[in-house]
């Protein structure tokens, strides 16, 4: 069994105009000598010599991706293949049930490394269509 130790990652994002803001699971553990911050519900990571090393890349890494998925009008068809839902009750992130069972890799950190898991407050520029009948979820 796992020992799971209370612990807070720090930093914000701030939802502009046509986002919605998610409260998402962050696993933070060490491999080797780096510490990992790992988005499960978004497949994305950052990792440093120390914790806040690896924020900082997380951070940079979500930046990027979103930069990316948003230019090239990607963002909605990638999180529906990470598993997130679009319905007339809004946006939904994959639960965590479904992320173990469907991420080898995630499956992999929880039942072999210490880790630390956390909440996120991540913003996500969607599309109108996907706005419409979009709540918050946590």
């Amino acid at each position: 069994m796992k020992k799971q130790v209370s612990g807070k990652i720090s930093g914000s994002v701030i939802a502009p105009p046509g986002s919605i803001e998610f409260e998402l699971a962050v696993i933070r553990f060490r491999e080797d000598n780096w510490t990992i911050i790992y988005c499960p519900a978004l497949n994305l990571n950052g990792y440093g010599k120390n914790v806040t090393e690896a924020e900082k890349a997380f951070a940079n890494t979500l930046h990027i991706y979103l930069k990316d998925t948003v230019a090239e009008k990607t963002l909605e068809l990638d999180l529906e293949k990470l598993g997130w839902t679009q319905n007339d009750l809004g946006v939904k992130p994959p639960t965590i049930t479904r992320l173990i069972s469907s991420n080898p890799d995630f499956r992999k950190i929880l039942n072999t490394r210490p880790y630390v898991k956390n909440h996120k407050k991540i913003a996500l520029p969607l599309s109108e269509k996907w706005l419409r009948t979009s709540k918050t979820y946590a």
